[in-house]
């Protein structure tokens, strides 16, 4: 390239990767809080060791797809929080209230006898659901998701709407909107240790004392697609057992920071089983100096094993599955080829304000619209033969 390139010698997203990737700025806060019911206690154990200044541990890196990711997850809470206050317009008798609003779950018990103020356990509620003339309020908590492929399903979103749907545990208020009465039974029957965290979180501000004030009757998981802005409810009976787990797992952390070493803390063990995804990922292996790659690996052993291709010359009928794949992808090609064709016809006789034409040959084509059968099962418009 002959002339210099305008503004900086990289580029701007090279950069920007660059500085997000070298920003080593830790998000400092107390460890034992309702956002991280899912951790393990041993790697919460760490962490708090690390916020008391016993110890300074190196953490793990991420990636500036991984950083931008997360931080797209603040930005799609207001989004949800603002479709959210259109229900009053259904129901004067709705409001929206506690947005990100400041909640106390508990204070911790004394790790010794020299403790006199143990911290208070508080977390961040998205938002609540009030009916203020039958006086009772839903807490809710939206959490963004990208989609991913299925083999069973178009998407794994649409999987998980099919596995909810019919979970025993699950009555299903809608194509998109679900009860759960047993929140135990329900966890246990979903098997996503991931998504199951969501809901021990918020049950956990669903059952403390300013809840049972304001009469909090259900908690209510909103689900928020990042690839097409679909999302999903799932609606559930606050669970006081699951709260006291929780409560107990936090005592038993703080106490372990407290008073432990960094070797009673190692004797700790992880909280999940060797080959299960939470182990393969736990911090807790990288806190403590273990070998990642073997809980990494004994996760990978838990995979179906793979079927490996074999080569078109090892078959009897090499020459004629050969040649059919010849004429197949040329079919390919050709089709894919149609679709192009298709769309931009369909573009023209749009802007011609045509939905039906006669060619020169006497064929007759129409522009046929379908609900079903577009990006993600959703509309789509396609061109059809038609009668004269």
């Amino acid at each position: 390239m002959s002339s210099k390139v305008p503004g900086p010698q990289v580029g701007l997203t090279d950069l920007v990767d660059h500085l997000l990737v070298t920003d080593d700025t830790k998000y400092s806060a107390f460890p034992l809080r309702p956002s991280n019911a899912g951790r393990c206690s041993r790697a919460l154990a760490y962490e708090l060791y690390e916020y008391l200044g016993k110890a300074k541990f190196t953490g793990e890196s991420k990636t500036a797809e991984t950083k931008r990711l997360l931080d797209l997850g603040t930005p799609i809470e207001y989004h949800v929080i603002k479709n959210m206050n259109l229900i009053p317009k259904a129901n004067p008798d709705f409001k929206i209230t506690y947005k990100q609003q400041v909640l106390l779950a508990f204070q911790l018990d004394p790790a010794n006898a020299e403790d006199k103020n143990p911290p208070l356990i508080k977390g961040s509620l998205d938002f609540g659901v009030e009916n203020q003339k039958e006086r009772w309020t839903i807490f809710c908590d939206s959490k963004s998701a990208k989609d991913k492929f299925s083999q069973a399903f178009q998407t794994k979103w649409d999987e998980t709407l099919s596995k909810l749907t019919n979970m025993s545990s699950v009555h299903p208020l809608s194509d998109k909107a679900f009860w759960v009465e047993d929140l135990e039974a329900f966890l246990e029957e979903l098997n996503d240790p991931f998504f199951s965290d969501n809901f021990v979180q918020l049950n956990v501000y669903c059952v403390n004392e300013f809840a049972k004030t304001i009469n909090v009757v259900a908690g209510s998981i909103i689900k928020y697609n990042k690839n097409d802005s679909r999302w999903f409810e799932v609606r559930f009976k606050p669970n006081a057992n699951l709260a006291k787990q929780f409560q107990d797992k936090c005592n038993l952390v703080y106490k372990a920071a407290m008073n432990g070493t960094e070797e009673s803390i190692r004797e700790m063990g992880c909280d999940f089983q060797m080959g299960s995804i939470k182990r393969a990922f736990c911090a807790c292996t990288s806190y403590s100096g273990e070998n990642k790659e073997e809980s990494l690996q004994a996760y990978f052993r838990t995979f179906p094993k793979r079927q490996w291709a074999t080569d078109v010359g090892k078959l009897k009928a090499q020459q004629a599955v050969a040649t059919r794949f010849e004429k197949y992808l040329e079919a390919l090609d050709k089709a894919a080829e149609a679709e192009r064709e298709e769309s931009a016809i369909i573009d023209l006789l749009s802007k011609e304000k045509c939905a039906k034409i006669r060619l020169e040959d006497g064929q007759v084509f129409e522009v046929k619209h379908f609900k079903t059968g577009g990006i993600s099962n959703g509309p789509r418009v396609a061109l059809k033969r038609a009668k004269a």
